[in-house]
């Protein structure tokens, strides 16, 4: 079950502290349990900008502990240094899949880090995820793994930084008859923008949207961070949604109902975010606590965020011929076991 400590730090997150009373019940043992998560969850620039928002030096705020407050602005500082050794990154990849003829689309963190936070050290990224067409994954992963090609604007004495990349083929795991990786029209609608003297190819808003929300409604828990409330929120203030074109996607692959709950999510943090509904959709009513089902998807144990993902993914795929293939994963599941 959320907290009401877990829920205090998504409100924290996005709306800061208006007034230090608004904190003053906070005990030391509070913060520190604020702090844990924080680092846990990648949310400590987030905090830093809106809590502190000045230099370490100056790390004080009326209401937040120093010790906090210092903590959250090394933090800042320390995802800032980072992402641009990921811009440089980003480059050098591109690069060396425009010499391999290999297309290739940049996910979610670094489209979201670059182009739509204020800053890209607020949008921490653990590695870099990659689309790139199915038949091309090997030569892909093959092509980046032999490169000499080094990161632009590092010297030559100085050791790399570790930077994971994944390469994808899909956009949608569960289902690939409606996964938008296979869609033309997806491909059709890229936009690309210059990172550090390339061009970068990523999904449109809507694609971007519609990513965002499958990838947290899949079955890895891991996938439920509580920054995709800000990310939806970003996007949505920072760029025009094309609601047709999302809505219809949505529909194809029956995820609708999942879309809607969590685009009320992002709203129940922040109320300024605006969306459009689809036309003629009956959309089941949304939680009466959306405070909780947020902070429970986001920051719970990681058996309650199991439970509640798969509780969101049954609304998502509530057609009747889906039911029965989860009724028959479900039982091939439990024969996989008892084998």
């Amino acid at each position: 079950m959320a907290t009401a400590l877990q829920q205090r730090l998504l409100h924290l997150c996005a709306a800061g502290i208006g007034d230090p009373q608004e904190v003053a019940d906070l005990g030391a043992t509070d913060w520190a349990r604020l702090l844990v998560m924080a680092r846990r969850h990648r949310l400590g620039p987030l905090l830093h900008s809106r809590l502190v928002g000045r230099p370490v030096a100056d790390a004080g705020a009326p209401g937040i502990p120093k010790p906090f407050a210092e903590a959250i602005a090394a933090n800042f500082d320390k995802h800032s240094r980072r992402a641009v050794e990921l811009q440089a990154e980003v480059s050098r990849i591109q690069r060396i899949m425009r010499e391999n003829e290999i297309p290739v689309v940049f996910l979610r963190g670094a489209f979201l880090a670059f182009h739509i936070y204020r800053q890209p050290g607020l949008r921490p990224m653990r590695d870099l995820d990659l689309l790139v067409p199915e038949d091309q994954v090997a030569e892909a992963s093959r092509a980046l793994r032999t490169s000499i090609l080094r990161r632009p604007g590092r010297p030559a004495e100085q050791p790399v930084l570790r930077i994971d990349v994944e390469f994808h083929t899909r956009l949608a795991e569960q289902s690939r008859r409606c996964d938008p990786a296979f869609d033309a029209g997806t491909w059709n609608r890229l936009i690309s923008r210059v990172v550090a003297e390339e061009e970068i190819w990523y999904l449109a808003p809507e694609d971007q949207l519609l990513h965002l929300i499958l990838h947290t409604l899949q079955d890895n828990p891991r996938n439920c961070h509580p920054i995709v409330l800000t990310d939806i929120a970003q996007l949505l203030e920072q760029t025009g949604i094309n609601w047709p074109q999302f809505w219809q996607q949505a529909l194809v692959g029956n995820w609708s109902a999942g879309c809607w709950l969590l685009l009320n999510l992002a709203k129940h943090f922040y109320p300024a975010v605006s969306f459009q509904p689809p036309e003629d959709v009956e959309l089941p009513p949304l939680p009466p606590d959306l405070g909780a089902v947020a902070a429970t998807l986001t920051l719970g144990e990681p058996d309650e965020r199991l439970k509640i993902s798969r509780q969101l993914k049954l609304q998502v795929r509530n057609g009747p011929l889906q039911f029965v293939r989860e009724l028959l994963g479900q039982r091939s599941r439990r024969l996989a076991d008892v084998s």
